[in-house]
């Protein structure tokens, strides 16, 4: 993992990862599945997100994909809220 630019400490990731280190099998898992859903969820928003951006798309596409945007941002927050307490 990449350093960060403050005295020679790692990431944020680090720590959490250093967290889960200590946590049961199960927990690990848990937090594992609930992170990558996460990651998931995040990457089906970031591909939309540059569709819209990137394509000259009807109004009535464009809202589509306004939809399916506010369907992931909705998801995340389960998510997220899971991913707090699994750890």
């Amino acid at each position: 993992m990449p350093r960060s630019g403050r005295s020679g400490m790692l990431g944020p990731g680090a720590s959490t990862a250093r967290a889960a280190a200590t946590f049961r099998d199960k927990d690990r898992r848990r937090l594992y599945d609930t992170v990558t859903r996460l990651h998931a969820v995040n990457s089906r928003s970031w591909d939309t997100e540059d569709r819209v951006r990137g394509a000259l798309l009807s109004s009535a596409q464009v809202a589509y994909c306004k939809r399916e945007i506010d369907q992931f941002n909705a998801e995340r927050i389960l998510r997220a809220a899971a991913a707090a307490q699994a750890n």
